[in-house]
């Protein structure tokens, strides 16, 4: 009885940090970011903002672990107006399992997000609520 108690509380201790993980994780990083920017929604959902300094200004990229028929995409405010950028919508059949989650980048490249202009990244699957990282 000891022992159980004891071996679910170490494994309280090594999931509850990941569960409680801050909204900008050093873990998502690629190569070249300066920062990453996370949410997670509805299960399996997790999406990413990539933060790179370009010619002297950030850019940004949209990721996203998301199933097939999910989307991914970028939302760019500037000037009071927000836009979607890069919006990709994963294809019946395009990935290797159809009910697992790959991971999903947005199309177009990295996006301008210098001064004047903010940016998040947002994803959807079917039957779920849209789930976005916070602003940049």
């Amino acid at each position: 009885m000891r022992r159980t108690i004891i071996t679910a509380l170490l494994a309280a201790a090594a999931i509850l940090p990941a569960l409680a993980a801050p909204a900008s994780a050093a873990g998502c990083r690629i190569a070249g970011d300066r920062l990453c920017v996370q949410a997670a929604g509805h299960p399996g959902a997790l999406v990413e903002l990539h933060v790179r300094r370009q010619a002297g200004h950030d850019h940004v990229l949209g990721a996203a672990y998301i199933p097939e028929r999910g989307s991914v995409w970028l939302e760019i405010r500037h000037g009071g107006r927000a836009s979607r950028a890069g919006s990709y919508h994963v294809r019946p059949g395009s990935t290797m399992d159809a009910k697992r989650p790959a991971l999903q980048s947005t199309t177009g490249g990295w996006r301008y997000d210098g001064p004047g202009y903010s940016a998040r990244a947002c994803a959807t699957s079917p039957g779920t609520k849209t789930v976005c990282t916070a602003w940049h």
